[in-house]
């Protein structure tokens, strides 16, 4: 049977990993500082971390087709907390509370990566077994396809090197290949040699794609690759003050293309989706400050609904940065117009009558 991907060791990143990407994230980077003073000082920081850390526990198993979620019942968990009674019997495809426990392990085994991020403790191939253990800690079996194409359930070995072929075949018959098991153990040694080797200023994104890509092309373990592919990229960004990695349902197409792409020597794809996550979660801490801040003025309803734009994707953040001085012109020039038809008003109103009209700015309507 044809291959449609033939694997070959694991290939390091070239001189200049700086041409891979635009640098974005250098100037989001000023963005995010000034927004989590915001949110600190709101109190909403601790909430938005929360909300996020959730996120990344529904959203890394939906991509890999663990189980089902709808959207409605997603966002409910995202807002309230994981909970196997928040998930309607007709919201998955698997039972409601093994769904629950699954998204619960994503998210302790994320909670531990925060810890290591926090730590000395470099990344190692026994590291990278302890995530695996700690990703699928309520995952207890995996589906095999045997050699006449029947489908059955397999003990999953946790924290163990694949003993088996695990490479997928493609509809059209063909086969992509990932690494032999017998090389496993030595690729993945190499793999980690060549992260740690990387100059530190190597740019995350470029750092967690490449890290992301070879991990895959390797496919050390039985099952949960894909989950420990999105922790490993997560834990690059975490360590560079960014956020865990969240490649969303709705992105699963642009994902799987750009892994293609990067089969194929173009990482470029892939950081640019990388990049567009952190954007995204960035964009994100804003409806979080919706939530939990109170509205008390016209000016800061505007800004909430042009958030809120921000949030669902339709106002795109480079115009969002860019509008912000024009949106500071517009601030100025309507406050000057009111001052003016204010003045007028009062020419043309008895004075016994005007205590509406100057109490206009201490109501908070300007």
């Amino acid at each position: 049977m044809a291959a449609s991907y033939k694997w070959h060791p694991v290939t390091d990143l070239g001189s200049d990993p700086r041409e891979l990407t635009e640098g974005e994230l250098d100037s989001l980077r000023r963005v995010w500082e000034n927004q989590k003073r915001e949110l600190s000082g709101e109190g909403a920081l601790d909430e938005f971390d929360k909300r996020l850390r959730r996120e990344w526990a529904i959203e890394t198993g939906i991509i890999e087709d663990v189980y089902t979620l709808d959207r409605g019942v997603t966002r409910t968990l995202i807002e309230k907390g994981i909970d196997a009674a928040l998930i309607p019997h007709d919201a998955s495809n698997r039972d409601s509370a093994l769904v629950a426990r699954i998204i619960q392990g994503h998210y302790d085994a994320l909670e531990g990566m925060f810890d290591f991020a926090g730590g000395q403790r470099p990344l190692s191939t026994s590291y990278i077994k302890e995530l695996h253990v700690a990703l699928l800690r309520n995952v207890d079996t995996h589906e095999v396809v045997g050699q006449l194409g029947r489908r059955f359930e397999k003990p999953l070995e946790k924290g163990l090197y694949k003993t088996a072929p695990n490479s997928p075949t493609r509809p059209d018959g063909s086969i992509h290949e990932y690494c032999p098991q017998e090389h496993v153990a030595s690729e993945m040694d190499q793999l980690i040699l060549m992260h740690r080797n990387h100059p530190e200023n190597t740019p995350p994104e470029v750092e967690a794609a490449w890290l992301h890509h070879r991990f895959t092309q390797i496919h050390p373990l039985a099952d949960g690759n894909g989950r420990v592919a999105r922790a490993l990229a997560s834990l690059v960004f975490i360590k560079a003050g960014w956020f865990p990695l969240i490649v969303k349902r709705e992105d699963r197409f642009r994902y799987v293309e750009a892994l293609e792409r990067a089969d194929h020597g173009d990482l470029r794809p892939l950081v640019s989706l990388f990049v567009e996550a952190q954007r995204n979660a960035l964009i994100q801490a804003t409806e979080v400050a919706y939530d939990v801040t109170p509205v008390t003025s016209v000016d800061e309803a505007i800004t909430a609904v042009r958030d809120r734009l921000l949030v669902r994707g339709k106002l795109p953040l480079r115009e969002w940065l860019g509008a912000k001085d024009t949106a500071a012109q517009l601030l100025a020039s309507a406050g000057q117009r009111l001052e003016q038809i204010v003045r007028k008003l009062n020419q043309e109103i008895p004075s016994g009558r005007r205590t509406s009209l100057s109490t206009t700015r201490r109501l908070g309507y300007c």
